[in-house]
């Protein structure tokens, strides 16, 4: 009887996880223009306008993670019967003085069987996880104006410009860490032989 196992464990680990850049935009900007016009007619109109724009813009992408996870299993049972089949034949004569005759036959068989079996296993798992994409754009634009008249009395006239223009940016940019992590083949052989 001659018997074989083979055995095949074959794992595969991947881990890939990257964390895309977190950027924040933030923009506030405000006009601001007054204007005072006062003349000899005791008149004066005062104007006041503000123009307030807020943008901000939000943007974050998650966590992508990828996992690919293969396990290979290979068994190979490799088994060898033997069964020899033979076939001899023997005479044996004898002979006396007496005219005895003696005669012997024999048969011997040999049988031959030969058997294999096979025995495959194999195994893959993937698993693939992919987060949400988020992305926030928020706007505000916020106008207001206010005329309004009101008597004065003056005898010259007066003329009051003033104009105001602010902007504030904030641009805030994260970028987290990229962890990459990768094992490969753990290969097992066992392999015996019985013979």
């Amino acid at each position: 009887v001659h018997t074989r196992i083979h055995t095949y464990v074959y794992m595969h680990t991947h881990v890939y996880t990257h964390v895309y850049t977190h950027m924040y935009i933030h923009t506030r900007m405000c006009i601001c223009t007054h204007v005072y016009t006062c003349t000899y007619t005791h008149m004066c109109i005062c104007t006041h306008a503000c123009v307030y724009v807020h943008t901000r813009i939000y943007t974050r992408i998650h966590t992508y993670v990828y996992t690919h996870v293969c396990v290979y299993v290979h068994t190979h049972v490799y088994t060898h019967m033997y069964i020899h089949t033979r076939i001899c034949i023997c005479t044996h004569v004898y002979t006396h003085v007496h005219t005895h005759v003696y005669t012997h036959t024999c048969v011997y068989v040999h049988t031959y069987v030969h058997t294999r079996i096979h025995t495959y296993v194999y195994a893959h798992v993937c698993v693939y996880v992919h987060t949400r994409i988020y992305t926030h754009v928020y706007t505000h634009i916020y106008a207001h104006t206010h005329v309004y008249t009101h008597t004065y009395i003056h005898t010259y006239t007066h003329m009051y410009a003033h104009t105001c223009v602010y902007m504030y940016t904030h641009v805030y940019t994260h970028v987290y860490t990229h962890m990459y992590m990768h094992t490969v083949c753990v290969y097992v052989h066992t392999h015996t032989h019985d013979l």
